[in-house]
């Protein structure tokens, strides 16, 4: 598996859907090794965990039954480099390729891998294409951004590094319908397919934790991302000074730090909040999903989420979700039934599903027992490693044919 954005010993929250698939495969019979491209940063410079996190990543580190590679090469995801390897990647992909080559040929070599699974076409879908050219090896990609797909058509030099790689996969994975569409449409001559994210079982452990005492008498809402314009939680913000005026027990825990949070801090001054919205930053994984089973409510009403890992824990903690109608996981769940769905950017009605969530906690039970059921019956991470396992039998021994209609 080739995973850029995959966790590092020092933060565990980067790219964990990346592990949870990993660890799965390996549970469902794969032997599988990780290879974690991880750029070069000087040490000490980094003030940000992130940062900190990719500077002391170590060469290898085991993840339980999952052994991860990380070794060093100069491709950057972060701005300038981001910004201009963004229109056209490929000679930076190039040039990045060179200086990690003969490690990744050693891997091939000592491994034997009968296919390569790559995340990110602009990024691990090209390494595994040039890893094809030279050892003949298949591969599968699965992408995991809209925005990432759409920008093809601004950036032509962007798009002739999709065609590259949509030209030698044996397929182009999408983690909902919408994407393998887009893909699809993007690329006619690409083999498509969707798969939806997995996740484990939720930890029981944590289910039985009782809430701290600050949050006992409190109707809770959480929530959890990166703090960017997609996700916009600045909207959250402006949402919860509404359902606060209606439920002045309720509180608003959000984990996450980003490039707006000064945002997200504004208006919760605007809004004079503060004390019923906490602002967590970034915390590990296991305090994630503590405060994910500790919650009446998740909520990311961001716009265009391509599937949301986030929702699965959630559903797998039997917490009723808010989500919006352009987002990937709605290729599942239901309104009104195993979720509350609303229409991206719409306060009012974010507000109104909120609202009806935290007047009826037998609303909240219905909701959260039928999200748990959804989940139990297609979106464990079992789920997700049969149908990469289907993937990349076809891929080894007879052609894909795409899951969506024409």
């Amino acid at each position: 598996m080739l995973a850029t954005y995959f966790p590092k010993p020092g933060r565990d929250t980067i790219g964990s859907w990346a592990l949870d698939q990993a660890q799965s495969l390996v549970e469902s019979g794969i032997d599988l090794k990780v290879v974690s491209l991880t750029p070069w940063l000087p040490r000490g410079v980094f003030r940000s965990d992130a940062g900190r996190a990719i500077a002391d990543c170590p060469p290898e580190f085991q993840w339980g039954t999952v052994q991860t590679l990380y070794p060093r090469w100069p491709y950057y995801h972060m701005n300038p480099v981001r910004r201009w390897s963004y229109a056209n990647p490929l000679p930076f992909l190039n040039a990045a390729f060179r200086v990690a080559k003969a490690g990744l040929l050693k891997v091939m070599e000592d491994f034997k891998p009968d296919i390569v699974f790559a995340h990110h076409s602009a990024v691990n879908g090209f390494v595994a294409a040039r890893l094809k050219a030279l050892t003949g090896v298949p591969f599968i990609v699965t992408d995991h951004s809209f925005e990432e797909i759409e920008a093809c058509y601004k950036f032509p030099r962007r798009r002739a590094a999709y065609e590259y790689v949509a030209e030698n996969a044996s397929c182009m994975i999408g983690v909902c319908a919408r994407m393998e569409r887009q893909i699809a449409k993007l690329l006619p001559a690409a083999r498509t397919r969707t798969v939806h994210n997995g996740f484990p079982d939720f930890p029981a452990g944590l289910l039985l934790n009782p809430r701290p005492a600050a949050l006992q008498d409190k109707l809770v809402i959480f929530s959890a991302g990166m703090f960017y314009t997609r996700k916009n939680f600045p909207l959250l913000i402006d949402v919860f000074a509404k359902v606060s005026a209606v439920f002045p027990n309720a509180v608003l825990r959000i984990a996450g730090d980003g490039a707006e949070m000064d945002l997200v801090k504004n208006k919760v001054a605007e809004h004079k909040l503060q004390g019923k919205v906490e602002l967590l930053g970034l915390i590990p994984r296991t305090r994630v999903l503590q405060e994910v089973a500790w919650s009446d409510v998740f909520a990311l009403i961001g716009r265009d989420e391509p599937f949301g890992v986030v929702f699965l824990e959630a559903l797998s903690a039997a917490v009723p979700i808010v989500c919006c109608s352009d987002c990937g996981i709605t290729d599942i769940v239901s309104g009104g039934r195993d979720a509350m769905i609303v229409p991206p950017g719409d306060l009012a009605a974010a507000v109104e599903s909120l609202c009806a969530l935290l007047r009826d906690e037998a609303l909240r039970k219905r909701i959260g027992a039928a999200g748990l059921e959804l989940f139990r019956g297609s979106l464990r991470g079992s789920a997700n490693a049969a149908a990469i396992g289907e993937l990349i039998h076809e891929a080894i021994g007879k052609p894909v044919v795409s899951t969506i209609a024409a």
